[in-house]
């Protein structure tokens, strides 16, 4: 029993085997769709057929028309074929060379198909002339305002017999060599002024919001552009993405109640493709918009009221795709107006003013002790000593006036003979040199005449009045 059962299985699998085996195939039918460049020779492979077979190879027309043979190949012998086509056989594999003719777009209208024996395979096949793009006709780049890559290939000359026109558009990074599928799609294509060729134009547009990472601040892109039929590939790049630099605006620290101001709002980079500034209401609505390539930007002239105060708030930003990059402006009235952007550690302007009326005061003090000392050593500011000098001097000068026989205390008067340059005399004695007091040394000098001191050249007299 268990023998007659393994006999069965191996009967079985020999006599199923060439069934799970063999069977023709085409390899290059992709898409029940096999294409032919009518500017080269196109090799169409048919296997997975029995050796012992013969291969015979048709363009398999639709109907009304008739079936076109290419030839045939058998096991032991060489193939017969038609003079446009080459056949060539193997054990289990055989292939047709199709040659570039001018009437070779009539084979459009057929299937090729082989035949092994009664084990057949076919495929439509599709003739075509593959694009022609010159490089320079195709460009890609990063679009302000919509966010775009925008790319466009403009297509020079080219034919599909089924109509097939198509662009695959790739991305890659200077990091990867790998690619990314963007899109693919249909362009329109139009007669060309050989009527048997057509031109086009394959454009493309994807929002590339998203590309940089929250932590990439710039990435250069390169895009594939594959243009069917064909494909003729072409190659564009770098496109920079770069992130914006946020914004500083320069604003007055105080502004005066019913005043106006403005404020200046800039960047050092817009970014790429550039970003805009734009002034606007931190509670809604915008004020000004710069144009794209502006990195400076004015705030129009603006008022506050004391109801502004702290309340109005003005903000500028920096639009650009992946965002918005701001500062904010408080407008304050008679305090201190902080810009978002302001280093903390900068000192405020409290401080400034504080340090500024300490200086000032230290300056005026000191100034009014130099002013002091400079009178004092003028002496237009009199010691005490010289004032009750000045008292003793005015007290005895007026007894002397009334009693001749008083002495006034003076030292002897010296003089020089007559060539001499300086004499001592009653002023020196007081050591005075204040013009304010000379009144009371010409009285001294009148009391002396008086009472008869007499003075010779050259001779000194020592008064003494008894």
């Amino acid at each position: 029993m268990y023998c007659t059962r393994t006999i069965f299985i191996f009967l079985s699998c020999v006599l199923l085997a060439p069934n799970l085996i063999h069977g023709t195939r085409l390899p290059g039918c992709s898409s029940d769709r096999l294409a032919v460049d009518e500017t080269l020779n196109t090799e169409v492979t048919c296997d997975q057929f029995d050796a012992q077979n013969t291969v015979t190879w048709f363009l398999k027309a639709q109907s009304p028309q008739s079936d076109v043979l290419l030839g045939s190949c058998s096991p032991q012998g060489p193939c017969n074929q038609a003079s446009r086509y080459t056949l060539s056989r193997s054990s289990t594999q055989s292939t047709v060379t199709i040659t570039p003719s001018s009437d070779l777009r009539f084979i459009a209208s057929y299937r090729i198909q082989c035949d092994a024996s009664g084990t057949t395979t076919s495929c439509a096949l599709d003739v075509f002339y593959p694009a022609t793009v010159p490089s320079q006709n195709c460009q890609v780049r990063a679009r302000s305002g919509s966010w775009t890559i925008d790319g466009s290939c403009n297509i020079t000359k080219t034919f599909s017999s089924s109509n097939t026109y198509q662009c695959q558009v790739f991305r890659g990074t200077s990091q990867s060599s790998q690619t990314t599928p963007m899109t693919t799609f249909s362009y329109t294509s139009y007669p060309h002024s050989n009527a048997t060729y057509r031109t086009g134009s394959c454009s493309f547009s994807s929002d590339f919001t998203g590309l940089l990472s929250s932590n990439t601040k710039r990435d250069d892109f390169y895009f594939r552009i594959d243009v069917y039929p064909g494909p003729t590939r072409r190659v564009n790049g770098p496109v920079t993405l770069e992130k914006p630099v946020p914004p500083t605006i320069s604003c007055p620290d105080i502004v005066a109640e019913n005043t106006t101001f403005t404020c200046t709002c800039s960047t050092t980079n817009l970014g790429q493709p550039a970003g805009r500034l734009v002034w606007s209401r931190v509670s809604g609505g915008t004020i000004i918009e710069g144009d794209y390539d502006v990195t400076t930007l004015t705030l129009p002239s603006q008022t506050l009221t004391r109801h502004d105060q702290g309340v109005k708030k003005f903000r500028c930003d920096v639009r650009w795709a992946e965002g918005t990059y701001m500062a904010v402006y408080t407008g304050n009235i008679g305090s201190q107006a902080m810009t978002a952007d302001q280093n903390s550690a900068q000192p405020s302007s409290y401080l400034g003013v504080a340090i500024g009326l300490a200086v000032v005061l230290v300056v005026m003090v000191i100034a009014a002790i130099a002013f002091v000392i400079w009178l004092w050593r003028r002496q237009w500011l009199l010691p005490c000593t010289d004032h009750q000098l000045f008292r003793s001097a005015e007290s005895k000068s007026s007894s002397a006036t009334s009693n001749p026989n008083v002495s006034l205390g003076l030292q002897p008067a010296v003089f020089q003979d007559t060539e001499g340059v300086d004499a001592r005399g009653p002023y020196d004695s007081l050591q005075m040199s204040d013009v304010g007091m000379r009144s009371i040394y010409s009285q001294i000098d009148r009391t002396q005449e008086t009472h008869g001191t007499e003075l010779a050249s050259g001779t000194v007299y020592e008064n003494n009045f008894q």
